[in-house]
């Protein structure tokens, strides 16, 4: 019997892997018509364009950065350029006193990709090469072996990809400026990680005979955690004099009429770059992809000492014009401080960073929601329909990290700015915790949906207003706070689990804090892609400020006071008026769900509802992710029951720990420290309390054993 199910098992997967790569196919099948549609569309662009804005050295370049074309015009992938460490409390993990886990995570066993303007400069010693030299003799140098590049020589070393992955990987040293002064470290968030680079532009990779864009290359590669620092830009730019223009000054990105004297732009818009990333990780779920918000936050002529202004006329002898004072400028990019996200980075599936100043006080921890001050140039959402984004902020300017130095092609070091650096934060991060997790839960690996769900629900509160917000998303990353989450669901404190919700169903749980304060619940879920119109039938109706959800399986989430019956509603922004912060409401816009309740009563029972509108798409189940924590725990009624269990509160303890038992019986409670030795033994009944004032601060397992119970918990002495 166990041998035919045995075999069935693997019947079973193996025709979920062969539907997969099915779909999987069909998916690249579809990149491929896209791309040999935007070449086409740029030969005839490019053969458009007078002789004097033509320059033949760079149109390989272009052509293969293409994003997509609208109304005839190419839209084009451009890169979006230890504080980290410490403001995101990254160096707990580093150091190994992160609450309930043994030991350092830096990376080991890591593998990262990212994705960015070309290829890694892994001769550099911060990335574990060794750089040729011609002085005093002439050597070779040697390619790291952790840091490594998918692309052929044909795509050169890039500096930006070189930053990108000193970020993630890098094992960082000292740096002074030339008087001596400190300027800081260039350790990465996982520096023994091992990272894949690949360029984002078309190309052809080695063994392969033709060229595959970006969204081609990730189903090619299927990489488990990605970064992506690259974006759209489809309102106001500056761009210096080139032969590709009519001089320096300000382009604007969108459209133009002079007819009418009316504009429009693509920000805000979920176009068919979003559509590719939401198909890709709806058929490719375990695929966490993290993406740059854009730099491009104020930009414009208005207010600017530059104040030449162009905008693309649409003919053949002269595709720029200059705005004169006869037209009215379109408005700056953000200029009532919302709305410009471009294209590419309002994805539903993928997780979308903004970019904050340096946490300086408090040695560079954060304390309090006014510590977190947006850059400057970070790229505000939401959404065109209302969607949260960016969804998760951290640190992005004046970030120190290792480069390659195109002058001497040797190694270097530069300080840059942008949610080009702000994103391999957060993508570091994650791997992390997924290290992290996969040492407590038996080598398992974060999803999608469970990555951006412990990400917003460990998010730190960020911005003038309680909840989720146009400049911050979810809040600021925080790396610490995530890991003890992780450490809570192992002591069975906190929920963090991935259900199923039928068609036509709803997911109910029972659960009870153990002391009054905050309950709080995320959910979040992989989205079916909502699909663009396709092209021969698009309008700017279609694109431009289009209000209607990006949304296909709207899931509910409620918590209800089981005493008084009430129910309380999430998250959801008003697009009408971000100004005033985010409401509680019904949210049909986003994947993401959270409901918090201010001030839970210890002891009373809450039930948690998940259900859904409509059908869900197909009549198909919807998988979602859920943490649920309190003050000091949650007790599951459910579960409890199921388990006999007991519950031990607070995880994180100065003078007491709690210790509820599933049973009227008594128990024998040992206390070890981390190296086995017993340092405290006591009998107690179903519910007591334990005084560890008299311990030293660090990590101790508490053991609990009786005649029908024997279980053991982590706990951290502060």
């Amino acid at each position: 019997m166990n041998k035919k199910l045995i075999l069935l098992g693997s019947l079973v997967s193996a025709l979920t892997l062969s539907a997969q790569e099915g779909v999987n196919r069909k998916l690249y099948e579809k990149f491929e018509k896209q791309r040999i549609e935007n070449n086409t569309q740029f030969e005839k662009y490019w053969n458009s364009l007078g002789t004097t804005l033509k320059n033949e050295s760079e149109k390989e370049q272009l052509k293969n950065s293409v994003a997509f074309f609208f109304e005839g015009k190419p839209y084009y992938l451009s890169s979006d350029d230890t504080h980290q460490n410490t403001n995101a409390n990254i160096d707990f993990l580093h150091d190994g006193t992160i609450s309930g886990l043994t030991g350092a995570f830096t990376g080991n066993g890591l593998q990262l990709h990212q994705f960015d303007g070309g290829r890694i400069y892994n001769y550099h010693p911060d990335l574990g090469g060794t750089a040729p030299t011609t002085t005093p003799t002439v050597t070779p140098g040697a390619e790291s072996t952790r840091v490594t590049n998918g692309e052929g020589t044909s795509v050169p070393y890039s500096g930006h990809a070189t930053n990108v992955a000193s970020m993630m990987a890098s094992v960082g040293r000292n740096l002074s400026y030339s008087n001596g002064t400190p300027a800081g470290n260039t350790k990465g968030v996982a520096p023994n990680a091992q990272v894949e680079g690949y360029s984002f532009g078309a190309s052809t990779l080695p063994g392969q005979s033709s060229p595959m864009s970006v969204h081609q290359k990730i189903l090619h590669i299927l990489p488990h955690i990605s970064n992506h620092s690259y974006g759209v830009n489809s309102g106001w730019r500056f761009a210096p004099a080139s032969p590709n223009n009519i001089g320096a000054g300000w382009y604007w990105g969108g459209g133009y009429e002079p007819n009418t004297d009316s504009s429009y732009n693509l920000m805000g818009t979920y176009f068919f770059s979003d559509q590719n990333y939401d198909f890709i990780v709806k058929q490719n779920p375990n695929l966490v992809i993290v993406k740059s918000a854009g730099n491009y936050f104020g930009d414009g002529p208005t207010g600017s000492q530059v104040t030449n202004a162009y905008f693309g006329a649409g003919t053949s002898s002269n595709p720029y014009q200059a705005f004169t004072s006869a037209h009215t400028l379109p408005l700056n990019n953000c200029s009532d401080g919302y709305d410009c996200i471009g294209p590419g980075s309002l994805a539903k599936n993928i997780i979308i960073v903004g970019s904050t100043m340096k946490i300086t006080a408090n040695n560079g921890r954060y304390t309090t929601a006014s510590d977190v001050v947006k850059s400057g140039f970070s790229s505000a959402g939401p959404r065109d329909d209302g969607g949260i984004k960016p969804d998760i902020a951290g640190v992005g300017s004046d970030i120190l990290s290792a480069t390659h130095n195109p002058q001497t092609n040797g190694p270097g070091y530069t300080q840059g700015s942008g949610t080009s650096y702000s994103a391999p934060n957060v993508t570091g991060i994650i791997g992390l915790w997924n290290t992290v997790y996969s040492s407590l839960f038996n080598s398992q690996n974060l999803n999608a949906a469970k990555a951006k769900t412990l990400l917003l629900h460990s998010a730190q509160e960020a911005g003038d207003h309680p909840g989720p917000d146009a400049w911050y998303g979810w809040g600021f990353a925080d790396a610490k706070r995530g890991a003890e989450l992780l450490v809570g669901k192992s002591n069975g404190n906190v929920i963090f689990e991935e259900p199923t919700l039928n068609n036509n169903s709803t997911y109910t749980l029972n659960v009870t804090p153990t002391s009054n304060g905050p309950l709080k619940v995320t959910i979040s879920w992989i989205d079916p892609a909502f699909e663009v119109p396709p092209f021969s039938t698009l309008t700017v109706a279609d694109v431009y400020n289009n209000r209607n959800s990006k949304l296909i399986n709207d899931l509910d989430l409620r918590i209800i006071d089981t005493t008084t019956n009430t129910p309380v509603l999430p998250w959801r922004l008003n697009i009408n008026n971000l100004d005033a912060g985010a409401e509680r409401g019904d949210n049909t816009v986003d994947n993401v769900e959270q409901v918090l309740i201010d001030n839970a009563i210890g002891g009373r029972t809450y039930r948690i509802e998940v259900a859904h509108k409509g059908t869900l798409q197909n009549n198909e189940a919807q998988n979602f992710a859920i943490i649920a924590e309190g003050t000091n725990g949650i007790l599951s009624t459910d579960e409890q029951a199921k388990k006999k269990d007991a519950l031990i509160y607070p995880t994180i303890a100065k003078e007491t720990v709690n210790i509820q038992l599933p049973s009227s019986s008594s128990a024998k409670v040992s206390i070890f420290d981390t190296s086995g030795k017993l340092v405290k033994q006591q009998d107690i009944k179903q519910e007591s309390a334990i005084h560890v004032n008299d311990l030293k601060q660090g990590v101790y397992i508490i053991s609990i054993e009786s005649k029908d119970l024997k279980t053991s918990k982590k706990f951290i002495k502060e």
